[in-house]
């Protein structure tokens, strides 16, 4: 086992030295993928406001595999400082600074700052189909990534005769996988609805539970819409700032929230606009011990729930990534008890000869790469819902 505890070498668990010599002018090459940018790349995104600005750059990835090609955006929040500059009409100027701002949960409130940042992002993107992340610490960052190849990959959202995000009272499950999904459900089974998973309503704004029990939060605009392009600059903001007033009273700061997750296009499941709000996994087994009692109860519901139905089959599995593929991403992995870490060991090679096992204690992840597709497959398909030690991470194919 490969335990990087900085996470310096990034995801591979490659050291920092062998990470610089391989990087040169045009990018460089790991795991059959090349990209790079250079240093005088990035751009700016309009004017710089009240000292924070802005700036973007474009990144190309190819599989020089299967000859695939990727895009990803880059968007980061600057400080601007103001220097006295005597050739200026105004005998001022500002320069970029260090990434900002620092409490990115607060910034969320501001309207007038969010929606033209995120109008900015979509004018640059031009696509429907992308998968944005925006990273609210260190700093404040926007990645898109998108890809016409990546995008024909993707089924797109569940096909469902109703809208668990509008019809509160519509069978959960349906809304999960499906129409005619509850054909699944025996007599005695519990048939939990859209409702069950609801946390709070306000104006234009629902919050929910995550109706397949993953510790994150769930946050949509009541109207039904089913693109950010489509919503209006007064939704956008209502929608942001929720979330903001949200995380403040769950006692949460930007540290604690590794990202807000919007799917667009083909990389969503569900077709109702929703922001995920994942929570570090620690954090969020703190945040359940502080839950009152009916919370408690509301959430260890959907965990039974989705545990019976959420299940992946390993037929499935096979068909979400290239046979070429044998690495498995495991997320939430926040134990780095040497109990837990053997507990791993065992697990992953129970399956398959394991070529590597990588864990990155910083970013509480982990990565497998076996021998076969197939031996990848079976542990996808045989880790739901395992624990080690006090985490119960998630397994998924990683690219």
């Amino acid at each position: 086992v490969c335990i990087v505890g900085s996470g310096e070498g990034g995801g591979s668990g490659m050291p920092v030295e062998e990470k610089r010599r391989r990087m040169g002018s045009k990018g460089w090459k790991k795991m059959g993928w090349k990209w790079g940018v250079a240093d005088d790349a990035w751009k700016d995104l309009g004017d710089p406001a009240e000292g924070l600005g802005w700036q973007w750059c474009q990144v190309r990835k190819e599989n020089l595999a299967e000859e695939v090609v990727e895009s990803e955006m880059r968007f980061r929040a600057l400080r601007y400082s103001t220097d006295a500059n005597p050739e200026s009409a105004a005998g001022m100027v500002l320069t970029p600074g260090s990434p900002a701002p620092v409490d990115s949960v607060s910034w969320l409130m501001e309207s007038t700052s969010v929606v033209p940042v995120l109008r900015a992002v979509l004018r640059e993107i031009q696509v429907e189909d992308f998968h944005l992340r925006m990273s609210l610490y260190p700093g404040l960052a926007i990645t898109v990534y998108f890809g016409k190849a990546r995008a024909q990959e993707l089924p797109g959202p569940v096909v469902s005769d109703t809208c668990m995000s509008c019809d509160l009272d519509g069978l959960l499950l349906d809304g999960v996988r499906g129409a005619n999904a509850t054909a699944q459900l025996r007599e005695n089974d519990l048939r939990l609805t859209s409702r069950d998973t609801l946390l709070k309503e306000v104006t234009g704004v629902r919050v929910w539970l995550d109706a397949k029990a993953r510790n994150m939060f769930i946050f949509t605009p009541t109207r039904h819409v089913e693109s950010l392009f489509a919503m209006t600059d007064n939704e956008i903001g209502d929608l942001f700032a929720e979330i903001s007033r949200f995380l403040q009273a769950e006692g949460l700061d930007s540290s604690s929230v590794p990202a807000l997750i919007i799917n667009s296009g083909q990389y969503r499941n569900h077709a109702h606009l929703h922001v995920k709000c994942r929570i570090a996994g620690s954090t969020f087994q703190e945040l359940r011990r502080q839950w009152s009692d009916s919370r408690q109860t509301q959430f260890q519901q959907l965990w039974d729930y989705s545990y019976a139905f959420t299940k992946p089959q390993l037929d499935d599995v096979l068909q979400k990534a290239a046979p070429s593929i044998t690495k498995v991403f495991v997320a939430d992995f926040y134990d780095s008890s040497p109990e837990a870490l053997a507990s791993l060991r065992e697990h992953v090679m129970s399956f398959g000869q394991v070529k590597s096992l990588d864990v990155v204690q910083a970013k509480n992840i982990a990565f497998i790469d076996f021998e076969t597709h197939e031996m990848a497959a079976q542990c996808i398909a045989g880790s739901h819902r395992k624990t080690f030690g006090t985490c119960t991470p998630y397994f998924w194919w990683s690219r």
